[in-house]
């Protein structure tokens, strides 16, 4: 959109019939969506159509980028379950995480430096908070300690600090070092989204 108006600079319509997600980039110059069409698109802000797009497994239902738009996280269903896909500016697929038949990917954030990765998970025996690094798929650290489902995740933009929202009204909140929280926050009720400062 425009700085003072309501119409679109332009549009484009995927194969799929929602837009589950998008993120873009802090100059605003890329954009990357989640297409139920089982693509990840990513854009450029002066194109008129996508820069490229990513097959994977299933309707991609959660996205988030690098501030400088040099890496994008994402997270699809496969059938009600759930890879993560990090890949660069180019489309060119860095690592591919498979959750499948173990957990739902409920969130996925991503440092601004796109350094380290943080997914929210929740199976029906387990929920997880999970941090990786640009650089392997292999799991840095796992907290496991909620007793309901991770609903959102969040990374502070030097990657230093994780808050986690959960079902069992807690907050917690991580560094990048430990997967023992620094502290935890009952509220009065279920946590569907959080966000951290940079």
């Amino acid at each position: 959109f425009g700085n003072s108006n309501s119409t679109p600079i332009r549009t484009y319509s995927t194969g799929g019939d929602y837009i589950w997600d998008v993120a873009i980039s802090s100059d605003g110059q890329y954009i990357a969506a989640g297409s139920s069409d089982d693509y990840i698109y990513f854009f450029d802000k002066d194109s008129t159509s996508y820069s490229w797009r990513y097959s994977t497994d299933d309707q991609v239902t959660k996205i988030a980028m690098s501030a400088d738009g040099n890496y994008i996280i994402a997270a699809d269903l496969e059938s009600g379950y759930g890879n993560a896909y990090l890949l660069d500016r180019l489309g060119n697929l860095i690592w591919k995480q498979d959750f499948s038949e173990d957990y739902y990917v409920q969130e996925v954030d991503i440092s601004s430096d796109g350094e380290y990765i943080v997914v929210g998970l929740y199976s029906s025996a387990i929920s997880e908070v999970q941090l990786f690094s640009k650089d392997s798929s292999t799991r840095l650290w796992k907290y496991t300690g909620a007793d309901d489902a991770i609903k959102s995740v969040s990374i502070s933009s030097d990657g230093e600090y994780i808050v986690a929202g959960s079902h069992d009204d807690k907050i917690y909140a991580f560094d990048k070092d430990s997967n023992s929280p620094l502290w935890t926050k009952t509220t009065g009720g279920e946590i569907n989204s959080v966000s951290i400062s940079a």
